[in-house]
């Protein structure tokens, strides 16, 4: 599939093909707005009813030698399933085939976000179903994100090869995709001699998958075994999995300070973005040694078939392909290798340096910290906060919206409580939690003047009540709502014009969920009696959170049509901004993620992992 302007490019890729193994299909509306889209259903629409499968090639693919070869293995090997030949290595496709590389496997299980397009085959069958799917639910979502709808609605399995047999040309992107930066694939050669593509003895399957992406570690994680996907903080997930945090970073400490020629080349990359890099390929190595793998030193045998140093490292660059140019990226292609790789290797001894438990700190996975209700857990915040406590190594107990009054019975046994909602409720759950003799409840509300919150002293029985009154939270599934940000995040991923003509709330304070989740873990530590107040110190007008969002996602026009009416500060509703001087002192509690970053998470979270809007 191609663009007639690039015909050329799509014709000398036909050419390298076996004698009529492809044909052309163009974009049918050239002068349209750019996307892929329009293309795709054609090319998907083509299939042959007489064929098994169909192929679809972009025009900027780059098929390694043997790859028509082994697009014929692949499908024998997998008959009923979508088979991605691509994967970019800032995605946590990517990262799920650089771990079953370490593994030596030849599959890896496609994760939960857009299915990599670049190279793709599917069964005859549901080829052709594509285009009608795609017209009735597309939306304007790219065909990448429509195609993971409509397999995982269709219950099409979706595998990726390892090693990928496809590399990405770097040509301008026809459907304006250049924000992105330079896009490689995440684990590119040749499948090693011998190989072979049996399913059941070659295919990995991650519940958790550590990805390096925007200059931030984050882990996809799959609820049970074939439940949705979520998008994690991998610092905040560490606990979870027995990785030891602190012990890992001093590491890094000590190779700043015997590699200081590798860390002075990569003194153009944000140490945060180091870190970053640091933690994931560390995870990666922990994980994928759990799994099997045999990552010794440098020194040691390969059992990838020569695909381990590959795989690690692309890792760096995809993470930072966003924020640095390709010819930087390019200089520091092979310093950020030698550092991954140093990670990867430390991160897969971990396990052995766990026995060390007194030197290390750390007890293990989810090391018990007590037990914690939380109340409004069913969804949204609550939810969330309930699944980073667990995280921590709360032993929780998730109570849902409904509970205003929680019996004794549902609260014995627990430490403290956390009860997530409007203000109102949480005074029948603080009366509850005396009852039990339980000593601390935390209150996280978005709403009240101090005058109106439940009193921050202890009450009935000595419990203590924490008061954290937050800004308007967001994060992934975690809608916020009263605000323009979730209509802002997904116009600016469907390439639509933000407007700001209609009625407009006035400036905001917004707060990452992730930072809540900080702010209570600070709060049942400490058991501080209280109203703190929880949020980023920047209060957003309208205008000022679309051009955040253009920034941070993706630019696209927006309308302005009186900028002094849409700036004017909302009616004054008798509250004054929210202040985090007291969170500061008495919790030692500031914001810890950017807007920006946060807000990536956001539309990561929209356009992978939310249910789609049914029309």
């Amino acid at each position: 599939m191609s663009h007639p302007r690039r015909s050329r490019t799509a014709r000398n890729l036909i050419a390298k093909a076996p004698d009529g193994f492809l044909r052309l299909v163009l974009d049918p509306e050239p002068d349209g707005p750019p996307t892929a889209l329009r293309t795709a259903l054609s090319a998907w629409s083509a299939a042959d009813p007489g064929a098994t499968h169909h192929l679809v090639l972009q025009d900027d693919a780059l098929p390694g030698p043997d790859f028509f070869d082994r697009v014929h293995d692949a499908v024998r090997a997998a008959p009923d399933a979508a088979i991605a030949f691509f994967t970019s290595w800032n995605s946590r496709n990517g990262a799920a085939v650089r771990m079953a590389a370490l593994r030596g496997a030849r599959w890896a299980v496609a994760a939960q976000e857009y299915t990599p397009t670049v190279a793709l085959v599917l069964p005859t069958p549901v080829a052709l179903g594509f285009a009608e799917f795609a017209r009735r639910h597309g939306d304007g979502w790219p065909d990448d994100v429509i195609m993971q709808r409509y397999l995982r609605a269709h219950r099409v399995p979706s595998y990726l090869t390892v090693p990928n047999l496809v590399e990405h040309d770097d040509f301008p992107s026809v459907a304006r995709n250049d924000h992105h930066g330079l896009r490689r694939a995440a684990c590119h050669g040749a499948v090693p001699p011998g190989a072979d593509w049996d399913l059941g003895a070659g295919l990995s399957e991650a519940g958790v998958i550590p990805f390096f992406k925007h200059g931030v570690a984050q882990c996809a994680v799959r609820r049970g075994a074939d439940g949705p996907w979520t998008t994690v903080d991998s610092e905040r997930y560490c606990g979870r999995l027995g990785f030891p945090l602190e012990w890992f970073r001093k590491q890094l400490t000590a190779a700043a300070m015997e590699s200081a020629p590798l860390l002075d080349a990569l003194a153009p990359v944000r140490p945060r973005a180091l870190e970053a890099l640091w933690i994931t390929a560390g995870l990666t190595g922990f994980l994928s040694r759990r799994a099997g793998a045999d990552l010794g030193p440098r020194d040691a045998p390969d059992v990838t078939g020569g695909l381990r140093g590959p795989a690690v490292a692309t890792m760096g660059p995809g993470g930072l392909c966003g924020e640095i140019g390709a010819l930087r990226l390019t200089a520091l292609h092979d310093d950020l290798a030698e550092l991954a790789r140093r990670a990867v290797e430390l991160g897969a001894a971990a396990d052995d340096e766990l026995t060390a438990v007194t030197r290390l700190g750390h007890a293990g996975p989810a090391a018990g910290k007590g037990r914690v209700a939380v109340v409004g857990a069913s969804r949204g915040l609550g939810r969330f906060i309930g699944d980073d406590l667990e995280h921590q190594g709360y032993d929780t107990v998730l109570l849902g919206d409904a509970v205003t009054a929680p019996a004794v019975g549902d609260l014995a046994g627990t430490d403290a409580v956390v009860h997530v909602g409007p203000r109102g409720r949480a005074r029948p759950v603080v009366a509850a939690a005396a009852r039990a003799g339980i000593g601390h409840v935390v209150s996280v509300t978005t709403e009240g003047a101090a005058a109106e919150d439940p009193a921050p002293a202890p009450v009935r029985g000595g419990t203590v009540l924490t008061v954290l009154r937050i800004g308007t939270p967001y994060g992934p599934g975690v809608v916020p709502d009263g605000s323009p940000l979730p209509g802002f995040v997904e116009k600016s991923l469907l390439r639509r014009p933000i407007r700001l003509t209609e009625p407009l709330p006035g400036p905001l304070q917004y707060v990452h969920a992730t930072d809540v989740c900080r702010a209570v873990e600070r709060a049942l530590l400490l058991r501080r009696p209280g109203v703190f107040e929880i949020c980023n110190d920047e209060n957003l007008s309208a205008p000022d959170l679309a051009d955040a969002v253009c920034a941070a996602v993706r630019p696209v026009p927006v309308d302005r049509p009186d900028q002094a009416a849409a700036r004017r500060p909302a009616p004054p509703d008798g509250r004054p901004p929210l202040t985090t001087e007291r969170a500061a002192a008495e919790l030692g509690w500031r914001p810890a993620v950017p807007f920006a970053e946060g807000l990536r998470s956001f539309a990561q979270w929209l356009a992978y992992e939310a249910e789609p809007r049914r029309p």
